[in-house]
């Protein structure tokens, strides 16, 4: 599921403050999940992740998890 993985990192990266090991290891990974799929998808991916409110996340998550 790496669109809704780069949807999270999205989110974290919204969040403020973020600690800047944690932005260094989000764009790591969101480089390496972008290197593998369409860019149109990863920017509409970014845009979900941005918009999505804190229990949307948890359950995005949840979901993801299971």
């Amino acid at each position: 599921q790496p669109l809704k993985a780069i949807e999270l990192l999205a989110f974290v990266s919204a969040q403020s403050p973020t600690f800047q090991y944690v932005r260094a290891e989000e764009q790591r990974l969101l480089n390496e999940l972008a290197d593998r799929l369409p860019s149109d998808d990863v920017a509409a991916a970014q845009q979900r992740g941005q918009a999505l409110s804190l229990e949307e996340a948890i359950v995005l998550t949840e979901a993801h998890l299971n």
